[in-house]
């Protein structure tokens, strides 16, 4: 038998092993928080051994790094169909739908975000999904450049600046740790209305 056909069940094995590792994790920081959390909880939910866990992570910290790369990819890939919608709409719709999307990609992760926001030190030019906001950061920027194309290029870079902190803050703070007596759904409306007006502020900035 070829070695490539007896190393691919290995490798399987392995990812499977290690998806049910970060799966635990997820349900264990939704449950518990990220100073509760320990290696031997993860390898008791995920029904492995704890030499298992540390065959595939140092650490606990190492393995809410993983988790943290696997989350940020899951929201991207939701995102970028979020705006392939949105680019079929009035603007005030595809805003409030792409930001309805990421709202609920980040409710999806919300026990590992909201370790990585209350347990890892941060800064205030620090970013919670560095992965999404640089993405989203180029497809944004691209479509701001083709709609208003007499932009200066520090026209653009203020403008991105202030609506990607505007977008991805407002998100965060909507999915995560929300305050009971404020509705979702409204200050999803509030925040679109502000991504809808930056049109105008392109075209003011533009004229």
């Amino acid at each position: 038998m070829p070695s490539s056909q007896r190393i691919h069940p290995r490798q399987k094995r392995a990812q499977e092993t290690i998806e049910r590792i970060l799966d635990a994790t997820a349900q264990l920081l939704d449950n518990t928080g990220y100073h509760e959390l320990s290696t031997n909880q993860i390898a008791e939910r995920a029904n492995v051994s704890i030499g298992t866990v540390y065959r595939y992570f140092s650490d606990k910290s190492d393995i809410i790094t993983a988790l943290q790369a696997r989350s940020e990819d899951d929201i991207m890939h939701r995102l970028v169909d979020g705006l392939a919608a949105a680019s079929t709409m009035e603007t005030a719709a595809g805003a409030r739908h792409v930001l309805t999307t990421l709202v609920d990609a980040v409710e999806r992760h919300r026990g590992v975000i909201t370790a990585i926001i209350n347990d890892l030190p941060m800064g205030i030019q620090s970013n919670v999904l560095p992965t999404i906001e640089q993405q989203l950061y180029h497809i944004v920027r691209l479509a701001l450049m083709r709609s208003y194309p007499k932009l200066s290029a520090q026209d653009v870079e203020e403008i991105l600046y202030l609506a990607m902190g505007i977008g991805l803050n407002a998100a965060l703070r909507i999915a995560i740790g929300r305050p009971s007596h404020l509705d979702r759904e409204s200050l999803i409306d509030r925040t679109a209305a502000l991504a809808g007006a930056m049109p105008m502020v392109a075209g003011e900035a533009a004229s």
